[in-house]
């Protein structure tokens, strides 16, 4: 089994759906958590299935009025079990951003 280190942050069990810890973010104090060794497999999954249906939300938007679209940016947060989490929380910037072009 191949594994990569992720940092995560310690969150108490009531802040997260799962009861797991959550990626660190950055800024604020200092920064407290754990390295935990996360699966490859079961990330190469997560990215995979995450691409999959991703591409079936922009299958049809290809272009809006004159424009086409460019670039589809996706901002994603890795689990401490190596799954992929998009970032939508309050409190939380980032997300999807798209780029047209004339």
């Amino acid at each position: 089994m191949s594994t990569i280190p992720v940092f995560v942050s310690e969150q108490p069990a009531d802040q997260t759906e799962s009861g797991t810890l959550g990626v660190l973010r950055s800024g604020g104090d200092e920064p407290k958590g754990v390295l935990k060794h996360v699966d490859t497999d079961k990330l190469k999954n997560s990215v995979l299935a995450l691409t999959s249906q991703l591409s079936g939300v922009f299958a049809d938007l290809k272009t809006v009025g004159e424009f086409q679209l460019s670039e589809v940016s996706v901002s994603v947060e890795v689990s401490a079990e190596g799954g992929l989490i998009l970032i939508g929380k309050a409190g939380i910037s980032g997300g999807i951003n798209l780029k047209f072009k004339p």
